[in-house]
């Protein structure tokens, strides 16, 4: 596992969501939730950029190279919830933040996580301002 992207497949194959196997000689990530393939690049074809490779559900006509970064992140959030809602872990920002250090220690790939110390709105009007943006994209779509 030298690659950036063989890190991230291995990463992601760690998740709860997902299962490690082996197609075609190579790691792979299966998401358990619909059965995408996360594949990673040759070093000749990635560039060290972390690329990585998808069959949507499992099929290998429906490929898209994406940024390995990407997924990792969404995907993190996406395992982080798991472990809040079942009580696992308690504060999901604090999870995630755990997990994008984690991920970086693994692969030496830093992500960016907003924590609500970055936002400009203060907590208080927090639940004011998304009211607002809900009842204004309420109103842009007629509602």
């Amino acid at each position: 596992m030298n690659s950036l992207s063989e890190k991230i497949v291995h990463f992601l194959a760690n998740l709860p969501h997902f299962q490690a196997d082996e197609q075609e000689g190579v790691l792979v990530a299966v998401r358990l939730t619909d059965g995408s393939v996360f594949a990673s690049q040759s070093d000749e074809e990635d560039g060290g950029n972390g690329i990585l490779t998808v069959y949507w559900q499992g099929d290998r006509t429906r490929k898209t190279t994406v940024m390995g970064a990407s997924i990792a992140s969404v995907e993190i959030v996406e395992a982080c919830r798991y472990w809040v809602d079942t009580g696992i872990h308690k504060d999901l920002q604090e999870t995630v933040q755990f997990m994008f250090k984690h991920y970086q220690f693994k692969t030496g790939q830093n992500l960016y996580c907003d924590t609500e110390e970055d936002s400009f709105v203060p907590k208080f009007m927090r639940p004011f301002f998304k009211d607002m943006g809900l009842e204004v994209i309420k109103k842009f779509i007629g509602l």
